[in-house]
């Protein structure tokens, strides 16, 4: 996953020459994101819970220029739950 930490930082660096509105709801802002790890690290989701088979989650925390700090989940891990199950 040191892959998607770097382009987490270059998406923070693109950022800075390339303000996003600074009222830009939080799900705008990580889903800029996501479509910059998709370009960048290809099958970087599928990847992410390799590694820990327990976690449900990856949250994130940005600091963006002007002092912005962004948090929320990047991505969740699909449910197991069939169709159908109850």
């Amino acid at each position: 996953m040191e892959e998607v930490a770097e382009s987490v930082l270059a998406f923070i660096r693109w950022t800075d020459e390339h303000p996003l509105p600074p009222n830009a709801p939080t799900r705008v802002v990580l889903n800029a994101l996501r479509t910059h790890l998709d370009a960048k690290v290809p099958g970087w989701r599928q990847r992410a819970f390799e590694n820990d088979s327990s976690q449900e989650a990856v949250e994130i925390e940005v600091h963006l220029s002007g002092g912005r700090i962004v948090r929320g989940t990047l991505l969740q891990r699909p449910s197991t739950v069939q169709d159908g199950a109850a």
